[in-house]
């Protein structure tokens, strides 16, 4: 995931940015991934909403194949 930029939102703060944020995204809370693309896009497929194992998550993210 080298190429890839983390950006990291703290939403359990619960305030009107986090509650913004969720609305946004069509999200109900942590935990949740999301991957978007060069352009911004985001690519609905990889997304995860709530706990994945770190062996099923490796494995979710393949089609990334970075």
């Amino acid at each position: 995931l080298k190429p890839m930029m983390l950006l990291q939102a703290d939403i359990t703060s619960n305030d009107d940015n986090a509650q913004a944020l969720l609305k946004k995204f069509g999200l109900f809370g942590p935990p949740s991934v999301l991957f978007f693309d060069g352009q911004g896009q985001e690519l609905r497929t990889l997304r995860v909403m709530g706990s994945m194992g770190a062996e099923r998550f490796v494995a979710h993210i393949k089609p990334l194949a970075i």
